[in-house]
């Protein structure tokens, strides 16, 4: 489980939320009416020191368009006039500390348990989230050792050695540093967490390959640590894969393959197969050996949308190791309608008279393709704008507004494939 360090964390919802405002004051500017309006704010501080950070940068993401504010003088920020949904927030702007994030969630009012407010009535409900930077001020170094018998031990060169701070919501969450000629390695200017993993990459020697290892530091700031020694031992048995790049259900269609294995493969003995339940087996345009231990395999065509995969991969080790392994990964969906500016009822949806009907999709659409569909109904030819690299469509309303309820039909497809498409049809009334 992540640590996340966030001081003051406070959620004030109603009922399982806690507590909020409700107020029947109608504001006609503002575009979230009879919802709930959020506000999150908080105080920035350095996670060692409490002193308070000014001009920290925060970002955020409001309907694909990237947001900005920065803390005062007394680290102090606030964003307001926010509409249900879950922000990512990010921190940064100083080279002194690591880029932290949060993830903040403005309710629904049907999350809340409002389901009977008139719609001239807003919510408003505030989000107090003080945040705690790390400043790059510690440091840790070690040795790294190979065993290669009971009366053998050698400094490890070339060893790959991580400082991992996955426990962290911070960025970036990995540093990289190679052992010397004498197993020596040296971190400098990391985050000053409470805790950091150090851990080794399998390698080889050329002779032998060796397992990975990791120990827990604990860090101060403002100090260079050293670590416990650390002993690699000869890994024997059967090759295996410690790293790829398609085990996370959304695989690039168009994507090379790319395989770390704990030891080294002889390559003119490494064999692949890579096929679906829906097409022949795939055909490689290259397999390449990056390393002794990396390879990218690279198709000859375009895999299929939403599918699955089996990869089998058979061979031997350089040490004599055979080893047959088969997986299986799914490639990326399809186009779909990630969200609009459409309010949502129970059947059907609403939109201002006077409104323009904003939808953003996953994937970039083929805007010049010829079987896409826009219908309004009383509305021939509606006008258009496409934008954010023809992911965001914008749908202007008719000369005069709208005057009566409509059906808008959609079907688009998208660049990825010819036969990647989305449909949907809304049932739009008007608001009052």
């Amino acid at each position: 489980m992540r640590k996340i360090i966030w001081g003051g964390f406070l959620l004030t919802i109603l009922l399982f939320f806690g507590c909020a405002k409700l107020t029947s004051t109608q504001d006609m500017e503002n575009e979230n009416n009879g919802r709930v309006i959020g506000t999150i704010h908080g105080v920035v501080f350095d996670a060692n020191t409490n002193e308070f950070l000014a001009n920290i940068s925060i970002s955020w993401s409001v309907n694909g368009k990237i947001k900005t504010t920065t803390t005062n003088s007394v680290g102090y920020y606030s964003i307001t006039n926010l509409s249900p949904g879950n922000y990512e927030l990010t921190f940064y702007g100083s080279d002194n500390y690591a880029v932290a994030y949060a993830d903040v969630q403005i309710p629904t009012l049907d999350q809340i348990g409002i389901d009977d407010i008139p719609t001239e009535e807003d919510f408003y409900f505030t989000v107090n989230d003080d945040i705690f930077l790390f400043g790059k001020t510690s440091g840790v170094e070690g040795t790294v050792y190979k065993i290669i018998d009971n009366e053998t031990i050698e400094p490890a060169e070339g060893v790959t050695v991580i400082a991992d701070f996955r426990d962290y919501d911070i960025s970036p969450a990995e540093y990289t540093v190679e052992t010397d000629a004498d197993g020596h390695y040296l971190f400098t200017n990391l985050p000053a967490t409470p805790d950091v993993h150090i851990r080794t990459l399998p390698f080889s020697d050329g002779t032998y390959s060796f397992d990975l290892l990791e120990i827990d530091i604990n860090l101060l700031p403002n100090t260079v640590l050293n670590a416990p020694n650390m002993f690699v031992q000869i890994h024997p048995d059967i090759p295996f894969i410690v790293a790829n790049n398609y085990e996370n259900d959304n695989f690039g269609i168009f994507d090379a393959l790319e395989i770390t294995f704990n030891k080294a493969i002889d390559p003119l003995l490494f064999e692949v197969n890579l096929y679906s339940n829906q097409n022949d087996p795939v055909e490689f345009e290259s397999i390449v050996w990056n390393s002794e231990t990396n390879v990218t395999i690279t198709p000859d065509e375009d895999l299929l949308l939403d599918t699955n995969y089996n990869l089998d991969l058979e061979g031997f080790s350089t040490d004599g190791n055979h080893f047959f392994i088969n997986q299986m990964f799914t490639t990326q969906p399809g186009i779909d309608i990630e969200n609009t500016n459409l309010e949502v009822y129970d059947n059907h949806y609403e939109i201002d008279a006077n409104g323009t009907i904003i939808i953003n999709f996953t994937e970039a659409v083929d805007i010049d393709n010829g079987n896409n569909v826009l219908t309004i109904t009383n509305y021939d030819d509606p006008a258009v704008v496409w934008s954010e690299g023809n992911k965001t469509l914008s749908i202007a309303y008719p000369t005069g507004g709208y005057t009566n309820d409509f059906v808008l039909h959609i079907k688009y497809y998208s660049t990825l494939a010819s036969y990647d498409f989305v449909e949907k049809v809304f049932n739009v009334e008007l608001s009052e």
